[in-house]
């Protein structure tokens, strides 16, 4: 379970990379949204998906972002469903952290910078929402996945050796 933490990050950075990137090319050859809310099989298989990613790569955003963005239902719902989905993944994972005795200086510096410029983000996006269509936006969504992909496949190659 650990070896490949300890002996390969590389690798599961290189797959990770891999994965964003194959998936966000599929995203943007069929951007548009599906006609129809997505049944039973394929959510629970989304999910299955974001579980297995989740569990390898601590990454399981990707997965359900990619799902939720191929819905056909407005853009104020699949964030809203984002956002609880991400805080309920990340109380979750902070919880299990800092029973192991995770929670370093380290990290609390991280989240002393990291959260004001978070929700300083976040406030830019409520007051100053991009002038974009909900397509054009899921589009760039895409796009940035595809070049976060491409990033952690170079840097992982190049670096992680």
């Amino acid at each position: 379970g650990n070896r490949l933490d300890r002996d390969a990050v590389w690798l599961l950075e290189l797959m990770l990379g891999i994965f964003i990137t194959i998936s966000s090319c599929a995203m943007l050859l069929r951007s548009k949204s599906s006609a129809a809310v997505s049944g039973v099989f394929p959510a629970v298989g989304a999910g299955f998906v974001g579980g297995i990613i989740g569990g390898l790569f601590a990454a399981s955003g990707p997965v359900i972002s990619l799902f939720m963005y191929r819905q056909p239902i407005r853009m104020a719902v699949i964030r809203a469903t984002l956002l609880s989905f991400f805080a309920i993944a990340i109380l979750s994972r902070t919880a299990i952290v800092a029973h192991q005795g995770g929670l370093t200086s380290v990290v609390w510096n991280m989240v002393f910078v990291g959260l004001p410029l978070t929700l300083f983000g976040a406030w830019l996006g409520r007051v100053g929402p991009p002038p974009v269509s909900e397509d054009r936006l899921k589009h760039l969504v895409f796009v940035t996945l595809f070049f976060v992909g491409l990033y952690i496949i170079v840097t992982a190659t190049y670096f992680g050796n």
